[in-house]
């Protein structure tokens, strides 16, 4: 499990947006199947946590890094479930990755869903053993897909009582990339002065779906994809 803290930003009218995410390396010691977090740097980042006043510290995201794809590769270990607790982080995004046995591969990235579940720890089972789970009725949304030689899912979990849930997950800069792929936009080759394009159009993903404006929004979004799209067709 390799620790990265992460979330800044709001929750607002039962939606969490994460408008920063900061790494940090707090793995003190690595063996074959886990590592020991090093808690002087967790013990920092909660110091560090007291002097933000403008945003919200929503929680943290780390990687499950795994030789293949099993049924549980994706969800909490008994240590995710109460490092949560422990520290109070309300949010955790989970990244689980694995080795692409096809070779390397172009960026595809999509939206699945799937049933959810609630997770709770079980008493004296190892740190990363699998949890108590209980299937929730409702289904959730999370991102999959895989780039270069890997395969990865991302999916989120939010702390209730003293356990963790899945929730649905939503990403303006998955919007971003599946539009500019679907496009034919090889946005590896964009420069410098065409991040703005790139900033608006994420802007205007994260509109959407927050407030559901559609009309502008949309018009933007066909304004800046023409704009990209123009650069590539002046270039031929």
């Amino acid at each position: 499990m390799n620790c990265l803290k992460f979330s800044l930003g709001i929750e607002e009218q039962g939606i969490v947006e994460c408008d920063y995410a900061f790494p940090v390396g707090n793995v003190k010691r690595r063996k074959e199947n886990e590592v020991t977090p090093n808690q002087v740097v967790d013990l920092a980042i909660q110091n560090a946590r007291k002097i933000i006043s403008t945003t919200l510290f929503l929680g943290t995201y780390h990687s499950h890094p795994y030789e293949k794809i099993f049924k549980e590769w994706d969800g909490p270990s008994n240590a995710d479930i109460s490092f949560s607790l422990k520290q109070k982080e309300p949010y955790m995004i989970i990244i689980a990755l694995t080795r692409n046995e096809k070779g390397k591969q172009p960026l595809f990235i999509e939206y699945l869903s799937s049933k959810g579940y609630r997770y709770s720890c079980i008493e004296d089972a190892k740190d990363h053993d699998w949890p108590k789970e209980e299937k929730l009725d409702k289904e959730v949304q999370y991102i999959s897909g895989e780039f270069d030689k890997f395969i990865f899912e991302i999916r989120a979990y939010k702390v209730q009582e003293n356990c963790l849930c899945s929730i649905g997950i939503f990403s303006s800069e998955v919007e971003l990339l599946t539009n500019l792929i679907s496009e034919e936009i090889e946005f590896e080759k964009l420069e410098q002065r065409q991040v703005y394009n790139l900033r608006k159009l994420e802007f205007n993903f994260r509109l959407i779906n927050q407030f559901n404006r559609f009309d502008r929004s949309n018009e933007n979004t066909e304004y800046h994809i023409k704009q990209l799209k123009n650069i590539f067709s002046d270039d031929k």
